[in-house]
């Protein structure tokens, strides 16, 4: 059976000061998606805090290089306003780094869309993304 599993860890979004540092989670959507070789699947990096805004946001993605390939990254309709480090991919590492900041008041909610990742599948089988 082909597969892709997509799966992103938590990712600590800070407040301005250390000492109200506040967790968010982050999450891809489709969480799982079985694109044939060749073909493409766009995931959405969305963010949600219910409990408290969040004020940045800071990432990495890591994929496995073998399966998967980074065709594009999308910042349009993102809930950051102003970006420390515009996502950077690196096809040849598996990773996509990125940093943002939401403008005051913050961002309070659920799906947030952080970015969104066109990704190509290579081959098929399990390819889990962190």
């Amino acid at each position: 059976m082909r597969r892709l599993i997509f799966h992103i860890a938590a990712v600590c979004c800070l407040g301005l000061l250390p000492s109200l540092a506040h967790a968010a989670s982050l999450q891809l959507t489709p969480s799982t998606r079985a694109p044939d070789p060749g073909k493409n699947v766009t995931v959405t990096i969305s963010v949600t805090s219910t409990d408290r805004p969040v004020n940045a946001v800071s990432g990495v993605v890591v994929f496995p290089t073998d399966r998967l390939e980074v065709v594009s990254v999308s910042t349009a309709g993102s809930v950051l306003g102003l970006w420390v480090q515009e996502p950077v991919f690196s096809n040849t590492q598996g990773r996509i780094t990125f940093e943002g900041v939401v403008l005051n008041p913050g961002f309070l909610g659920s799906g947030g869309k952080v970015m969104t990742v066109t990704l190509k599948a290579k081959a098929t089988g399990d390819a889990r993304v962190s």
